[in-house]
């Protein structure tokens, strides 16, 4: 049996707590600390969605999130080729960029 909280199955008269597909993709996609004061990784999220406090930590307002670091895509690649991925705030551009892209799923602005 499974649930958004908690699955569990039955090993002979017990219950033993289980882990679903969607927990151990979330866990998985929990990586996003390459943002501005990143103090825990967040699961990948166009926006840096922290859901847990409701806050969004990349906004376009800091052109932080995945919609305003696409379009400068190429001189991404450029500074990446040029000095590698040393810690920066290019390369960490860069690895949110490709860990979204990874995640998958349908890139669309909302309008307004």
């Amino acid at each position: 049996m499974s649930s958004k909280q908690f699955a569990y199955t039955q090993v002979g008269d017990k219950k033993t707590a289980s882990l679903n597909s969607q927990k151990v993709g979330a866990a998985i996609q929990t990586i996003d600390d390459w943002y501005e004061g990143g103090y825990k990784p967040l699961r990948i999220h166009e926006y840096g969605a922290d859901k847990q406090i409701l806050v969004a930590h990349r906004t376009p307002k800091t052109h932080s999130d995945f919609y305003s670091l696409l379009p400068r895509i190429a001189l991404h690649i450029k500074h990446m080729e040029k000095h590698g991925l040393e810690q920066s705030e290019e390369s960490n551009a860069i690895h949110f960029i490709a860990a979204v892209l990874i995640k998958g799923g349908l890139f669309q602005r909302s309008k307004g």
